[in-house]
């Protein structure tokens, strides 16, 4: 018998709630699949390519993903142990909520600016972390839309699968701080110290806002890295739709098959950055 044939491209594919029991799946291609509450109980999917994928509250009982790549994949509520994930690349898993690791103080003001979020700025408190020293943290998971983080010391910072959404982070240090999978519209990275940070897969483009009856757009919310030290970071596959990288240093940077054909380049150092399959605009093509 010859070897199975690699499955069609399902990258990106929405397959939540999807009966998978028993299939048969070897090296299949599903790059940032969403597979939410999946029943994939002994299903056979080794050898895959699944970065970023969502499985979170996904039934993996005596699934086998020996040898897959799930780098940065959600994996929350599974047991892994379960599992055959011998050989598996688990690099960046997400397992579970970052909230219980935070010190208490910190917990709070998360707890507090999604509770203002989500009542619409009518409870809670609007999460202020400007200017701290938050080194190494690991908030990935949280939800920090248009949080405060300006000026701070976030080296080393975990922000990934994070929903940042009009989050300021202008002039902080963000050396080696994790983004990857992050939601980052209208985000401003204005004048931050982005070196060897990684941005895999993240989301960059506008955020539309609309009026109080959800029907018009008043008007696109761009994200802004202007100013941006961003020499080595990792920007694979990142969606730089609209972003303003005026006078942004990507020397070295990694942009395969990252989108910055509506981005503003004026003035971005490029000298030495790795642009495999990226999508440029015309004149810097």
């Amino acid at each position: 018998m010859g070897e199975p044939e690699r499955s069609a491209d399902l990258s990106d594919c929405q397959l939540d709630g999807a009966n998978l029991s028993q299939a048969k799946m070897t090296d299949s291609y599903l790059p940032s699949a969403s597979l939410r509450r999946a029943n994939m109980s002994e299903a056979t999917v080794d050898q895959s390519e699944m970065t970023g994928s969502d499985l979170s509250g996904s039934n993996l009982s005596k699934a086998d993903f020996s040898k897959t790549n799930l780098i940065g994949a959600n994996m929350r509520g599974i047991d892994l142990e379960a599992n055959d994930l011998s050989g598996a690349d688990l690099t960046d898993v997400v397992t579970s909520s970052s909230k219980d690791t935070l010190a208490p103080e910190i917990r709070n003001v998360i707890g507090q600016h999604e509770l203002w979020s989500s009542s619409g700025g009518t409870e809670g408190m609007r999460a202020n972390l400007s200017g701290l020293d938050l080194r190494n943290i690991d908030f990935s998971g949280s939800s920090l839309s248009g949080a405060g983080l300006s000026k701070a010391s976030l080296s080393g910072a975990n922000f990934m699968q994070c929903e940042l959404m009009f989050s300021d982070f202008s002039n902080s240090d963000l050396t080696r701080a994790n983004f990857s999978l992050a939601d980052l519209r209208g985000a401003n990275f204005r004048n931050a110290m982005l070196r060897l940070a990684m941005f895999r897969n993240t989301t960059f483009v506008p955020i539309e806002l609309r009026d109080p009856t959800g029907q018009s757009i008043v008007r696109s919310w761009a994200s802004s890295l202007a100013g941006a030290d961003l020499s080595g970071a990792d920007l694979t596959g990142a969606d730089l739709g609209e972003a303003d990288l005026t006078g942004a240093n990507l020397s070295r940077a990694k942009l395969q098959r990252a989108d910055l054909q509506t981005s503003i380049l004026d003035g971005a150092i490029l000298d030495g950055a790795i642009l495999d399959d990226a999508l440029l605009p015309e004149s810097k093509s």
